[in-house]
């Protein structure tokens, strides 16, 4: 299943933060609480462990 790398930036604060969802979501400001959609996002996958 991919998953994504967000990029934040809050337009009222000024505060950054990064977050790995399953989705390219809206998340809230760690600081002010205002939500705020993801400035970035960068499909990733997921490695899965190989046993032998």
């Amino acid at each position: 299943m991919p998953n994504f790398f967000n990029e934040y930036e809050c337009p009222r604060c000024d505060t950054t933060w990064e977050q790995e969802a399953d989705s390219m979501c809206d998340d809230k400001c760690p600081n002010c609480n205002l939500a705020v959609q993801a400035h970035a996002s960068e499909e990733i996958e997921e490695v899965e462990d190989e046993q032998a």
